[in-house]
């Protein structure tokens, strides 16, 4: 009987990428670190599904890492019973073996692509790219208000933070925030349904 198990490893928080993959990468029981590398969608996700989906068919226990930006998409396979993993070594987790060769190695996935072909769509791929990070770069902004609202339903006297987190951030009738100099970082601007 298989032992299937599914966990994030990463989130996304007011503060960025909070990571705890150094931990998949160390102890005494990792005995093969395959290291993929290569762009999004080369394939890593797929890969790491097949190499699961064979080890439940094997029987053997397995720990899905799901991608806390796509939890359609997974970060990382571990196969206990064989010390292996197999992780997505790109950003924003970076994974690095400890050991090179000793107990890691790394698997170009890049070198699959059809490169003649994705520099015909050069400006689609850098479009979406720059479209892709924009957007996550409004969703941390928008963190301090998640955190806001969140102290503010957890505690008693929530009139009292919610007028704090006012404070810290005007908010505008247009659906704006504008956090103050000085607070959480600096200053910069929230947008909610642009």
């Amino acid at each position: 009987m298989t032992l299937k198990t599914e966990f994030f490893l990463g989130a996304n928080s007011a503060e960025g990428f909070y990571s705890l993959y150094d931990q998949l990468r160390e102890g005494e029981r990792m005995r093969d670190l395959i290291v993929l590398k290569g762009g999004p969608g080369v394939g890593k996700s797929t890969f790491m599904r097949c190499i699961g989906n064979q080890a439940e068919e094997k029987g053997l226990q397995i720990e899905y890492i799901r991608c806390s930006g796509d939890p359609d998409s997974l970060d990382a396979v571990w196969l206990p019973q064989l010390g292996t993993a197999v992780v997505d070594g790109t950003a924003p987790h970076v994974v690095e073996p400890a050991y090179p060769a000793a107990v890691g190695r790394y698997v170009n996935l890049g070198q699959f692509y059809n490169v003649d072909r994705l520099k015909e769509r050069r400006r689609e791929i850098v479009a979406c790219t720059n479209g892709y990070q924009a957007e996550y770069r409004k969703a941390y902004a928008c963190m301090p208000v998640v955190q806001c609202v969140r102290r503010w339903r957890a505690v008693p006297g929530q009139d009292l933070i919610m007028k704090s987190c006012a404070a810290d951030l005007k908010i505008s009738g247009s659906g704006s925030a504008e956090r103050k100099e000085g607070v959480s970082g600096g200053s910069s601007i929230v947008s909610w349904g642009a």
